[in-house]
């Protein structure tokens, strides 16, 4: 049974870490997440069939625990040797591990360390030598990404252990606790002062949006649909901002607790509290020697998710849940008893639901690989070929925002400028996007409604003041309706505008618009 279940949960496990494919638009974050699905339909099949079959059993949770601790510690060495350049990192970061950034491979580091920290407490001799070189592994993977949010997991991890470690009075250990946290948190500040600036802009645009729908916020995907908007005000009502050199476009809010309360207003913070309140008394009724670990486990997630973004990736979910099973249990060894006819009926309606599960994402799996087909084909100059097959793929991703961009974007690129704007507009409704700003200001452009392209493109420039190329063609389409006296004071603005990162392009721009004002005086 433990061989079993070890098994079952490392595939669950090297799938959620590990699991890529090109088939797919989104080679990293989409594959990890079917594959997730999948072992956890196939680890729900087993225990229901395992219920019926026996009058009672128990989960196996040392194969469980090793499942993580293996996946966790492969996943940290191929973060380390990326950074030691054995193997390539292809994003643009030196050390990301198996995906898209460092947030994903620090998160999943973050959520083993516990499981170590427990296998750790009950060794001996060369297997606790063994446990504690594997626990220096997976730290030393968290401080190589450079992830404070991950630095600050680990602390609270080092502060627990302490403060029950060292036989100091409770005073002492908790002046020692606070006042090494704020030093901690200073050095982490001062250590990347511009990244930490641009977050503490994004949590102020946060509260503003949360004082507009504080109770129950602005609906499941609100804070994509919305935040650069009030980024956008917050830059026109404070154009001498310093945040604005640091503005960029944002995709997500660096602290899962602002997003709950982005999109679900304080509703839905209650609803956390009150499953937190929960977590805790269940926490202090249980008897199973796996609760500690479960508690340690998520007050670790709960740090990183303060400062990041963990739960965009399956792995931090799979671990989750594994916590609140144990915690929720007055014990692991949960006796199933599943005598009754209606118990029969449960396991069936069950293995029905994952049935209609399986069937819902083999027909977005098709779609995903449609939208990578058709890309590929649009890439090579056949949109002609490619746009049937976007069609398609948008009967079932028609809610998917970066499928919707992409397709207008293809159609933008292939001159169907109307068709374009449609889409980008249907995309709008579901994302508020520098980029997609600036798409939509071209697609007016290109059809002649000057008044909407200049709307947009000042728009584009509020989210991200930095930015050049808004005002840069707002010149010119100022100019195209006769403003020249407004091109000529845009154009002084942008010669004389800060430069955040240098380049061929932004060099090109002040060139023209200095040879602009030169031939319009």
């Amino acid at each position: 049974m433990i061989i079993r279940e070890m098994i079952l949960f490392s595939l669950l496990c090297l799938g959620a870490l590990f699991f890529n494919s090109s088939e797919f638009v989104d080679t990293g974050i989409v594959p990890k997440w079917y594959m997730t699905i999948t072992m956890g339909i196939v680890l729900v099949v087993y225990y229901l069939i395992l219920s019926q079959r026996k009058r009672s059993f128990s989960f196996e949770m040392q194969g469980i625990i090793y499942a993580i601790i293996i996946s966790c510690a492969l996943q940290a060495l191929y973060g380390i040797l990326q950074y030691w350049g054995v193997l390539q990192c292809t994003s643009s970061f030196r050390i990301t591990g198996s995906f898209d950034n460092p947030a994903g491979f620090a998160s999943s580091l973050c959520a083993g360390i516990p499981f170590l920290w427990f296998v750790w407490n009950g060794l001996k001799g060369w297997k606790k030598l063994l446990c504690v070189m594997t626990i220096l592994l997976l730290v030393c993977g968290v401080f190589l990404s450079g992830s404070r949010a991950g630095v600050l997991s680990i602390f609270m991890l080092v502060a627990i252990w302490g403060y029950q470690s060292v036989s100091w009075s409770k005073l002492q250990k908790i002046v020692l606790v606070i006042g090494a946290l704020v030093v901690l948190i200073v050095f982490l500040y001062f250590l990347k002062r511009n990244s930490a600036d641009g977050r503490l802009l994004i949590w102020i645009c946060c509260l503003n949006m949360i004082a507009i729908k504080p109770w129950f916020g602005f609906g499941s995907g609100g804070f994509e649909a919305h935040y650069m908007d009030y980024q956008a005000q917050f830059f026109h009502r404070n154009p001498d901002s310093g945040y604005a050199i640091l503005a960029d476009t944002v995709q997500q809010p660096f602290n899962e607790f602002l997003r709950i309360a982005v999109d679900y207003g304080l509703g839905g913070l209650l609803g956390l509290l009150g499953m937190i309140v929960f977590l805790i008394l269940c926490y202090q009724k249980c008897n199973s020697r796996y609760k500690d670990l479960a508690a340690l486990s998520l007050c670790s997630i709960t740090v990183f998710s303060l400062f990041s973004y963990p739960f965009l990736y399956p792995f931090t979910w799979a671990v989750v849940l594994l916590d609140l099973v144990i915690l929720a249990g007055n014990t692991w060894h949960i006796h199933w008893k599943i005598f009754s006819v209606v118990g029969k009926w449960l396991v069936i309606l069950c293995v029905m639901g994952s049935l209609c599960i399986t069937n819902t994402m083999v027909i977005r799996v098709k779609a995903e690989m449609k939208w990578k087909h058709a890309l590929s084909l649009s890439s090579c100059g056949l949109f002609e070929k490619a746009q049937p097959l976007y069609d398609a793929a948008e009967r079932v991703l028609g809610n998917d925002r970066y499928f919707l961009y992409n397709y207008a974007a293809e159609l933008n690129v292939a001159r169907f400028y109307k068709e374009s704007l449609d889409i980008a507009m249907k995309c709008r409704h579901l994302w508020s996007d520098y980029d997609l700003e600036m798409l939509i200001a071209q697609n007016c452009w290109e059809i002649n409604r000057m008044v909407e392209a200049e709307e947009h493109f000042r728009l584009a420039s509020d989210m991200c003041p930095n930015r050049f190329m808004p005002l840069y063609r707002l010149v010119w389409l100022l100019d195209r309706q006769g403003r020249q006296t407004e091109a000529r004071e845009l154009a002084t603005i942008i010669i004389s505008k800060p430069v955040k990162i240098p380049s061929v392009i932004i060099e090109r721009i002040k060139s023209e618009m200095e040879n602009y004002l030169t031939l319009k005086i």
